[in-house]
């Protein structure tokens, strides 16, 4: 976890990044993230929304090209000590402003609502194995194996093209299913 200084030096660029264009779909999702870490959930979700406004529901969505290290100044405060971008052509996608959502949700406690993000996660990216797990996961620790095994036997089917995907995870997670729904 970051430290709150930098946390808050990462909000205010992404504030900045607003003032310029208030249709920034990125800064949106990252000033929701920021604001996620402060606990500020409310106000978090509201930018995580904004972001889904904006953001095309296709994976693979480019933001805007990181700066050259001279037009870095122009995009983060000087007292902020760390680089805004990760490198030219960063790319991010709606089920990053999903997941990011669903972990706002896990904080505030509301599983249905955090369920419902992973279910749109996993209607979006079919093939995305880590979606499957991740709400397989979930349905375990409420106690709904029969939803959380299809959900695992799916992301088994499809792992191959996901790197993210924890196999052992998945096949512990199939067969604390099949344990449950035996008895």
């Amino acid at each position: 976890m970051r430290d709150i200084t930098t946390i808050k030096c990462w909000l205010q660029m992404h504030e900045e990044a607003l003032e310029k264009n208030p249709d920034d779909a990125y800064a949106w999702f990252k000033r929701g993230v920021m604001l996620g870490r402060l606990d500020r959930f409310e106000e978090a979700l509201a930018s995580i929304n904004r972001s889904l406004e904006l953001v095309p529901r296709t994976p693979d969505v480019p933001t805007r090209p990181a700066p050259s290290s001279e037009d870095e100044s122009e995009w983060r405060p000087e007292s902020c000590d760390e680089p805004h971008w990760k490198g030219a052509g960063s790319h991010y996608n709606s089920r990053d402003v999903w997941n990011e959502k669903a972990d706002i949700f896990e904080k505030l406690g509301l599983i249905e609502k955090q369920l419902e993000c992973h279910r749109v996660i996993t209607e979006l990216y079919p093939r995305y194995s880590f979606g499957w797990l991740s709400r397989g996961s979930l349905l375990v620790r409420h106690k709904r194996y029969r939803e959380a095994l299809t959900c695992y036997e799916r992301a088994m089917k499809i792992h191959l093209f996901d790197d993210f995907f924890d196999e052992e995870e998945c096949t512990q997670g199939i067969e604390e299913c099949r344990k449950h729904l035996a008895t």
